[in-house]
């Protein structure tokens, strides 16, 4: 089966940095397998924000994603065992990248006030980057996986979103039980 790109890449919302997505990656998927070959579409469902160890990708875009994102990780990583005093190499990988702006970027970030928008900011990094990535490429398979990888960023970025608001609405269910159970006693 020959993929449609052009007609796949016209088909598919449009995503939009810190807004919720319309598409889960799994209907993303199952849109996939209409348009795409096998191979394209088994690409996909491997695809993963975190570098899998030894990462090795036939795909350019892909091989410098794992790339770039291993860089940035142990940046982070660097970072946070200096901060703690520690070594930082058993949480390195190896990696070729470097870049003094990212560098830069990332003490930034981690002087932020809470973990919350370390995270979010650390997302914005790797939505501009895939901007990067897909710059050049219009309806191509690369293109397909740049969307795909900014789902993910998306479906991530829900996650945490859904996790804080059940933490958040369970702390207000306790505090009213807690009210309600104070009321009881001061009624009686």
């Amino acid at each position: 089966m020959a993929s449609d790109f052009f007609y796949f890449i016209s088909s598919l919302p449009l995503l939009r940095f810190g807004e919720k997505s319309v598409l889960t990656y799994g209907t993303f998927l199952s849109r996939s397998m209409d348009c795409l070959s096998e191979p394209e579409v088994a690409v996909l469902d491997s695809l993963q924000l975190c570098p899998p160890p030894q990462a090795v990708s036939a795909l350019p875009v892909i091989e410098q994603w794992y790339s770039e994102e291993t860089y940035l990780r142990n940046l982070v990583a660097g970072y946070r065992a200096r901060s703690r005093k520690q070594d930082s190499g058993r949480w390195q990988r190896d990696s070729s990248e470097y870049s003094a702006q990212l560098i830069k970027r990332i003490e930034e970030i981690m002087a932020l006030p809470n973990a919350w928008e370390k995270e979010q900011a650390l997302d914005l990094i790797r939505w501009q980057r895939l901007d990067e990535l897909g710059a050049g490429h219009l309806f191509d398979f690369p293109t397909v996986i740049v969307y795909a990888l900014r789902l993910l960023i998306l479906e991530k970025r829900r996650r945490r979103e859904e996790e804080a608001g059940s933490r958040f609405a369970a702390v207000l269910v306790e505090a009213g039980q807690e009210q309600a159970a104070k009321q009881r006693v001061d009624l009686e």
